[in-house]
């Protein structure tokens, strides 16, 4: 008979690959680790290891069951608080890419404790790829990301769309409002650079990439000192910024933020608050960044 036990097992073993290790870890022998994976292999009719020449080695079948596995393990325990009816914050852990961690989530987060927020929320900001990959085997809960998932297993809802605008120091706006532009843009992926490669050829403008980068600060401070023209979400200009907006009539780009979390991710009450609360925050933070 499977029970909960028997995930806690099957995910040491898939992480470490060693079914001895995991043995000494739980105080269980190995042909008891060996059972347990091998009932579990039966029960759900796959095979989730492969074993040759004293090794092992994951199969298609058990990348799956991992995330499922991760995820059932994690509701456990939420279940646990629950019942117990703990005092204790829960702690949720939200992904977040750098743009919005620097410039739209503090005031989201700052009015959701204001009232009264039931959860500890902690941060991780990294890159996309990294945030979509904690996603997809339960390290992470929910995330706020730019551009689209690359994975079948994640859903995304949009928040927001932000218009991306371009920019440049006062002192070097005559010289670089000149064709070809010098562009400093984000290396985010394909849907931001796909947009404004599309909306330049559209509007027949040149331009040359001087400058890629993660975060949208850097891109302020080399346009700033004339390095080139900056493309970055209205949201981000703040008043001391010394910037000044380059308007191209025709040239409409977006950055879209979206919510993303596991397809089978249970969003309990508490969490579901939290995510109802950034929704209908997004927006307004967009916009009081830019008064």
């Amino acid at each position: 008979m499977v029970n909960l036990k028997y995930y806690d097992v099957f995910v040491r073993v898939y992480e470490r690959m060693n079914m001895s290790l995991v043995a000494e870890e739980l105080f269980l022998s190995q042909p008891a680790v060996s059972r347990i994976i091998r009932e579990l292999e039966e029960h759900y009719s796959s095979r989730f290891f492969l074993r040759h020449s004293g090794r092992l080695y994951r199969t298609a079948g058990g990348e799956r069951f991992y995330g499922y596995a991760k995820e059932l393990i994690a509701c456990e325990e939420r279940l646990k608080f629950a019942m117990e009816d703990q005092k204790v914050r829960r702690k949720v852990v939200l992904g977040v890419s750098p743009t919005i961690a620097n410039y739209y989530l503090p005031s989201v987060l700052r009015s959701y404790y204001e009232m009264g927020g039931d959860l500890d929320v902690c941060l991780f900001s990294g890159p996309h790829r990294m945030i979509e990959e904690q996603l997809l085997d339960s390290r992470m809960d929910i995330a706020l990301v730019e551009g689209q998932i690359s994975f079948w297993e994640l859903t995304a809802q949009t928040l927001l769309e932000d218009e991306l605008i371009l920019v440049s120091g006062s002192a070097f706006w005559e010289e670089l409002q000149k064709e070809p532009f010098l562009l400093l843009v984000r290396n985010i992926g394909g849907f931001e650079r796909h947009q404004f490669e599309q909306a330049f050829r559209n509007a027949e403008l040149e331009y040359n990439i001087r400058g890629e980068f993660v975060d949208v600060e850097s891109i302020k401070r080399y346009a700033q000192c004339g390095f080139g023209v900056g493309l970055v979400p209205r949201g981000t200009l703040c008043p001391n910024d010394d910037l000044k907006e380059l308007k191209i009539p025709g040239l409409n780009l977006t950055a879209q933020f979206s919510l993303i979390h596991h397809r089978n991710k249970f969003l309990f009450p508490e969490l579901l608050e939290l995510v109802n609360h950034i929704r209908k925050s997004m927006g307004n933070t967009a916009a009081a960044t830019n008064t």
